[in-house]
């Protein structure tokens, strides 16, 4: 339930738009809606609806929630996103070289700090993905010009 709002946060903080917005899942033609690429390679149209959103939990598009079904309402609970905030700041205060030590940590603020940690580092992966591939293609482009 938090790790898709602690993912939003992230993709928030490093310039991405809040993933309150849904994801567009196999979009709509008619309202000019593209389909969202990694919704439909999650698996097949025959899998179920729970199993391909469970395949979802770590889309960056969405915040891992996936598409709503039609009508569907999905309530963010204010106190998940108060436990939320509440990470950003044990981050904050730990990436500015206080100690934050386990043993004064709940066990869900333990877990939500890894969570953090590791989406975070998912970002990082992308990012240098992304700085390699845009590399490459400038090579390409500049030994083409040669």
């Amino acid at each position: 339930m938090l790790a898709p709002l602690i993912a939003a946060r992230i993709k928030e903080l490093n310039g991405g738009e809040s993933s309150g917005g849904d994801c567009p899942g196999d979009g709509d033609a008619e309202a000019g809606i593209a389909p969202c690429a990694m919704w439909q390679a999650t698996c097949g149209p025959d899998v179920s609806w729970e199993a391909r959103v469970q395949q979802m939990a770590m889309c960056t598009a969405c915040g891992g929630r996936g598409p709503k079904k039609e009508g569907e309402i999905i309530p963010i609970d204010g106190d998940a996103e108060l436990m939320v905030a509440s990470i950003e700041r044990l981050v904050n205060k730990r990436d500015s070289g206080f100690d934050i030590s386990p043993e004064t940590l709940s066990p869900l603020e333990f877990e939500l700090l890894m969570v953090w940690d590791s989406t975070v580092k998912e970002y990082e992966r992308v990012n240098q993905f992304l700085i390699k591939e845009s590399l490459l293609a400038l090579v390409g482009i500049t030994k083409g010009r040669k």
